[in-house]
């Protein structure tokens, strides 16, 4: 696993280690000289893992920015550019994100990026492209134990050198996603007592490494006959700033969302202590860890969470032929819309694509009554033009491998998004199903990439009142998000243009649900009231918890508990839009 340290902030990341290219010696990049005592003194601290860091691609630029350590090798890069949108490799690369918009700095349009439709294409690297650092760290330190966390607070505190915190990359908000760990180790206990919680009845668990990503987990799940509710896409860690950030399912709804199946939490806090948090102790930062945001409160460096026994359930799933026409694609969310308050009250949770197609499950019905209640869907889906199935699948494991990964969406290129959760309230009655309707059809016609009505609140799930989420995700049904992805020859007023579009998209929500909520990890960048948007009455709890635990403010990322302000330094490289 990866300990990240750049000059400006400083960055923990937990991940494998990647076999694609050396790994650089630990020199000060910035004056391109020996480096200065205090970081020889941490190189010391961590036993001598601190590395130089080089962009995901740099092998292949002859060109390069001054602090940009590393070399053009064409042999390299040939293996750079057959990895460049593959999920494994970005994942076990400490410098490498799913969405490379935050591997660039946006206000001056300067990174390292390919062409992600033809990694390949000479015209991304040829002169005069110049590779630059762009927003990436510098340095990095390979960690081994709780002590070199300890020791880069220590040095933060004595530097004013910030920290920020990164898992596997899967980012929207670049806040380096995600919370810590020392290891890729994964453990299932059948009988799993949080600690100090003596009166606890013991419960069935599975402990995993903050880095762990949702495709190990599952595989391990399905090997001890066991259930947990995790992501879609695959290039997510669950134990980062998924679960921290709340974290949702197609089994949302019925399940819970990720944070709700969070036991326990081992976590090094800014303060220097290496915390165990659960219902028992520290239960305050408990509370904080279970849907106040990743990269805030401490680098997490395992989490236990629950484990379900293995199922079986019925799922449908629909397809269009090609991307169904705007008609086809109102229609059917029209039907949606106004069946969502039964079909969330029965269970049902998934995912809506509306020019693709829809993937819904629950847990708590029969086939037979499966085929039944989905009647009325089939007949829609037949008189637009689409397909139904409905099958059964014997385990979770078996429906990611066959429903979930297959269409998990590309990777390598830069994307932006906005998004909104759409309370039950709007599903109830004719009038209010109408404005829905009439916003969906908004969204349609402003022709993003792609829209998803996602069924993934956890409305039909009773959950303990100990989350930190914005109350709103109890009351909601669907969370609607819109995205927009550019390239690497996308101008800077270009993808300014994306965010402004996505922005006025995420206002058309705001409009119809004013004093909602929104899902912190896929918000729009420029959310005004983030505070009541992702927290909402939760928030003063939460802030009143970050002074606790972390009172020198080494913490700190995009409009995340207790964030400084956007003039902070380290924010530079988002993009300005004067929203």
């Amino acid at each position: 696993m990866h300990l990240v340290l750049p000059l400006f902030p400083l960055y923990f990341l937990v991940t494998k280690v990647s076999a694609l290219g050396p790994r650089e010696p630990f020199i000060d990049i910035q004056l391109q000289r020996e480096p200065s005592p205090l970081w020889n003194a941490l190189n010391v601290s961590v036993e001598g893992r601190l590395f130089a860091a080089e962009p995901f691609a740099r092998s292949c630029f002859q060109r390069v920015g001054l602090d940009v350590v590393g070399t053009f090798n064409q042999s390299l890069c040939n293996e750079v550019e057959l990895k460049y949108t593959d999920r494994d490799q970005r994942l076990a690369t400490f410098n490498g994100y799913s969405n490379t918009a935050w591997e660039t700095c946006q206000s001056t349009d300067e990174g390292c990026l390919l062409d992600a439709l033809d990694p390949s294409n000479i015209a991304a690297t040829s002169l005069p492209a110049v590779c630059k650092q762009g927003s990436l760290p510098r340095y990095y330190i390979i960690v081994q134990q709780a002590k070199d966390v300890i020791e880069a607070f220590k040095f933060s505190l004595r530097t004013g050198i910030n920290i920020a915190i990164k898992n596997t990359g899967h980012d929207y908000s670049g806040r380096s996603s995600s919370p810590n760990s020392l290891g890729l180790w994964i453990s299932y206990n059948p009988d799993f007592v949080p600690n100090k919680c003596k009166s606890v009845k013991p419960t069935k668990a599975v402990t995993l490494g903050t880095g762990v990503s949702t495709g190990e987990l599952n595989s391990f799940a399905d090997l001890h006959n066991v259930t947990v509710v995790g992501p879609a896409d695959t290039s997510i860690a669950f134990g980062g700033g998924y679960i921290q950030g709340g974290g949702h399912s197609a089994f949302s709804n019925s399940l819970g969302l990720a944070s709700d199946q969070a036991l326990e939490f081992d976590v090094v806090t800014p303060d220097g202590q290496h915390r165990t948090a659960n219902a028992c102790q520290n239960s305050d930062l408990f509370f904080a860890l279970r849907g106040g945001g990743g990269s805030t409160f401490g680098v997490v460096l395992h989490v236990t969470v629950k484990a379900y026994p293995k199922i079986s359930f019925p799922v449908v799933r629909t397809a269009f032929p090609g991307p169904a026409s705007p008609t086809a694609q109102l229609e059917l969310a029209k039907f949606l819309i106004q069946h969502g308050f039964e079909w969330a009250s029965k269970g049902w949770g998934g995912y809506v694509v509306p020019s693709l197609g829809v993937t819904y499950v629950n847990p708590f019905i029969n086939m037979s009554e499966a085929a039944a209640f989905m009647e009325p869907f089939r007949s829609l889906t037949n008189a637009i033009n689409g397909t139904f199935i409905l099958e059964e699948e014997t385990s979770y494991f078996s429906f990611y491998q066959k429903f979930v990964a297959p269409t998990s969406p590309p990777i390598g290129n830069p994307i932006a998004i906005a998004s909104r959760l759409i309370p039950a309230d709007l599903f109830k009655t004719s009038s209010a199903q109408g404005r829905l309707s009439e916003t969906v059809e908004s969204l349609i016609a402003q022709n993003h990439t792609t829209l998803f009505l996602f069924a993934v609140a956890p409305f039909f799930f009773k959950d303990d009142g100990t989350s930190s989420l914005n109350p709103a995700w109890r009351s909601a049904i669907w969370h609607i998000i819109a995205t927009d992805p550019w390239n690497f020859d996308t101008t800077k007023s270009e993808y300014e243009a994306i965010y402004s579009k996505l922005h006025q998209s995420s206002q058309l929500l705001h409009k119809l649900v004013p004093n909602g909520g929104t899902y912190l990890n896929e918000a729009d960048l420029f959310e005004q009231d983030f505070e009541a948007s992702f927290w909402g009455s939760n928030y003063p709890r939460l802030v009143a918890i970050k002074k606790k635990y972390d009172p020198n403010h080494l913490l700190d990322c995009w409009k995340c508990v207790g964030w400084r302000g956007q003039r902070d330094s380290r924010y530079k490289c988002y993009p300005q839009l004067g929203l």
